[in-house]
């Protein structure tokens, strides 16, 4: 699910993306424990950047 506004700020054009990913871990092909708190933070994070870089390529 995504979400997309535009606006004028200061006579240009912005445009705010909100994107929300869902995703399985439970087939997860590498070696992380998914019984720790922090492993989903980390996992988030990477999804985050990744996503983020895809979106900025995207964007030209």
């Amino acid at each position: 699910m995504y979400s997309i506004k535009g606006n004028v700020s200061k006579g240009k054009p912005e445009v705010d993306i909100n994107i929300k990913i869902e995703g399985n871990v439970g087939e997860v092909l590498c070696e992380i424990t998914l019984s720790e708190p922090e492993t989903f933070d980390e996992v988030e994070k990477i999804t985050e950047k990744e996503v983020e870089e895809t979106v900025n390529q995207t964007e030209t």
